[in-house]
Order: C-alpha cells, then structure tokens, then sequence
C-alpha cells in the first residue's frame, strides 16, 4: 500500500467516526415541513423573466414547479425545508443556467436576493397559514 493511499484510509475512518460523533448530537437534523413544500410547489418559478410563467395552469398542480433546496447545508445533508423557492424545472435542475449546474453563481446570475426571497416566502406562508 502507497502512502497515499494509506493516507486516503485514514481520512476516510476520520470522516466515518466524525460523521457517528454528529449524528449522536441532539437537535441535528434539519426542519421538515411537507405543508411548506406543498406551498412553494404552488408558486410560480421565482427567477425573474422566467418564460415557464406561462404553464401557470401546470404550476398548479405541481408538475413544472420544485422546491428548490436552496440555503445552507452540513456535509451530504439537505438544507431545512423552510429554505426551500419555487423553481421551475429548468431553472432547478437541467437548464444551462440552472441552480445545480451554477452553484452558488446562480443569485448572482438571476440577481436574486436569496435570503430575502427566502424570508419573503416564509412570511407569506406564515400570513397564509393564519388565515
């Protein structure tokens, strides 16, 4: 065996016994709001100029809107829900343009302001939910 590839061995059991230490910690595990999700994947893709506006009838029923995972995360691990946008298909995931293919360049790309959308929607649903 290499010393790189010993190396390798024992980042990789560090990473392991890091990961159990985690998972034993109360409290860890991000926030799941399915009334939330549900919410969001009634709205409209919230890039500006998105020309999937006109599929509206189809956004209703959640076909070409997703939840977008969009705010801070730990290792391998989703965000909470309640840091979730509209996006559609192709501003989530396939088009050239999109968040997973962008990264962290999409906001900057689409000048969105994320944590204010984020805020925005989350006091919508708020409003929404006391009514």
């Amino acid at each position: 065996m290499t010393a790189k590839q010993q190396r390798r061995r024992e980042n990789e059991r560090a990473f392991r016994t890091l990961r159990r230490k985690q998972g034993k910690i109360a409290g860890r595990q991000p926030l799941r709001d399915p009334g939330y999700l549900d919410f969001i994947r009634s709205l409209q893709c919230c890039v500006p100029g998105c020309t999937s506006v006109n599929l509206h009838q189809w956004t209703q029923a959640g076909a070409w809107t997703e939840a977008a995972h969009v705010g801070d995360r730990g290792l391998r691990q989703k965000c909470s829900d309640r840091e979730t946008i509209p996006l559609c298909v192709r501003h989530h995931r396939t088009g050239k343009d999109s968040h997973h293919v962008m990264g962290k360049n999409f906001w900057a790309h689409h000048e969105i302001d994320r944590d204010a959308v984020i805020a925005g929607y989350n006091k919508l649903y708020e409003q929404e939910k006391a009514a």
